[in-house]
């Protein structure tokens, strides 16, 4: 699967959990499996830059204050 493949993939079957903002850069949080997965699109480009798994962790320190983490 190509990247635009795996995000379309995400945004069907996948559960939307969170977003923030970085330099320009939007990043979507998708809960899938019981896994945690951001998506970084370049708004500017139109274009999606990665998509990465992350960590409990990870999600706690970086989107602790843009969702409610007692639903995750």
């Amino acid at each position: 699967m190509n990247i635009r493949e795996k995000a379309d993939y995400l945004f069907k079957h996948g559960e939307f959990i969170g977003d923030r903002h970085e330099l320009g850069v939007k990043k979507l949080l998708y809960s899938l499996n019981g896994k945690f997965y951001e998506i970084s699109y370049v708004a500017n480009e139109n274009v999606i830059d990665y998509i990465e798994s992350r960590s409990i962790e990870f999600v706690v320190k970086f989107y602790s204050d843009e969702v409610d983490l007692g639903e995750i």
